[in-house]
């Protein structure tokens, strides 16, 4: 051991120490063979596979939406010793650049993170709906949920523009 205590300070070196380290071997609890997202319209499909699986309680997902802190959006129960697919799907997908682990956890609650997998989440926003439509004389206008206000441009059958106005 030996212990600095800056430029005008003591050093004390302590005799006897130990010099050398031990390695305990430890088995890990599962090897991870895969692990995908996708995405299918408003869901999130999570797949995983593992192959020497021994004393594994459950999974935890756990997903980060554009930034480094994860929350546990579901549980996945393990299913025993050996190899196995598992699946989870995340209905409630935030658009944009979302992130997906897996917490592996024991059955003496220590626990293993799988990698990362990034999914960019597109949203279909919704379309602004004009009835009826052909119109004659009159035409409605509604406005998708969460948009206030919008420019319209309204066109003849033959294309030529008839107006351009602002709608709320």
């Amino acid at each position: 051991m030996f212990e600095y205590n800056g430029v005008d300070a003591p050093v004390y070196n302590t005799a006897n120490a130990v010099s050398n380290s031990t390695v305990m071997p430890v088995a890990l609890p599962l090897t991870w063979l895969y692990f995908t997202a996708t995405e299918d319209n408003n869901d999130i499909h999570l797949r995983w596979g593992i192959a020497d699986e021994i004393n594994t309680r459950h999974f935890v997902i756990e997903r980060s939406a554009g930034n480094a802190n994860f929350v546990t959006i579901g549980d996945v129960q393990a299913i025993g010793s050996g190899s196995h697919d598992y699946s989870f799907t995340d209905h409630t997908k935030p658009a944009g650049t979302v992130s997906y682990r897996i917490r592996q956890v024991d059955m003496d609650d220590h626990f293993t993170y799988s990698k990362q997998v990034i999914v960019r989440a597109i949203v279909q926003q919704a379309a602004m709906k004009l009835y009826p439509n052909p119109a004659t004389g009159f035409t409605r206008i509604s406005l998708p949920q969460g948009l206030q206000q919008a420019a319209v441009n309204i066109y003849s059958m033959d294309g030529k523009l008839v107006i351009t106005k602002t709608v709320n």
